[in-house]
């Protein structure tokens, strides 16, 4: 088992505008330990290859130190997201380096 100290939290509904045919949320490396639980709609997010897995309702996706965060989807989601530090505010390297 492993724990940790949430130091930033928070609840996100994202829909992709009527304009545009999908969202994007993330693109950074993890300052650290994070948990993200999608409570309704459905959406993908990014794997360490670069290829992307479908996420739905109940689905659960853990990031570590220094894993690439990236997600969207092409309607709506909505989630709960649990972190052990506060995320960077720019875009670094991609999930390749």
């Amino acid at each position: 088992m492993r724990t940790f100290k949430v130091k930033a939290h928070g609840h996100c509904a994202m829909t992709a505008h009527p304009a545009m045919t999908e969202f994007k949320v993330g693109g950074y490396r993890a300052s650290g330990p994070g948990v993200m639980v999608v409570l309704d709609g459905s959406g993908w997010v990014m794997r360490p290859d670069g290829s992307r897995e479908d996420i739905d309702a109940k689905s659960v996706v853990i990031w570590d130190t220094g894993d690439w965060v990236e997600y969207g989807g092409t309607s709506a989601l909505s989630t709960c997201d649990y972190w052990a530090a506060m995320e960077p505010s720019e875009e670094t390297a991609g999930p390749d380096g």
